[in-house]
């Protein structure tokens, strides 16, 4: 499992995902660790950059500058082949 699956699994509130999260943590606790402790850190970025403002607004920019770069298209093109 990796972990874009084990978030999206997490996210999800139900009874099956508790239980497929749980056997997974119990049968790999390292990499359960791992991936809890990479949520942590996510969490932490999110929560200093919505107290620094000025990081937010740096943050903001380059999101809304990314779509409309111009090498953009050939970047993600080359990424994809």
């Amino acid at each position: 499992m990796t972990y874009a699956e084990w978030k999206a699994i997490k996210a999800i509130m139900g009874e099956d995902n508790q239980k497929i999260i749980r056997d997974f943590e119990r049968s790999n606790p390292g990499l359960a660790a791992l991936f809890e402790q990479k949520e942590q850190e996510e969490r932490a970025k999110v929560q200093q950059i919505m107290k620094e403002p000025d990081r937010m607004e740096r943050w903001r920019k380059m999101a809304a500058a990314f779509p409309t770069d111009e090498d953009w298209l050939r970047r993600r093109q080359r990424e994809v082949m």
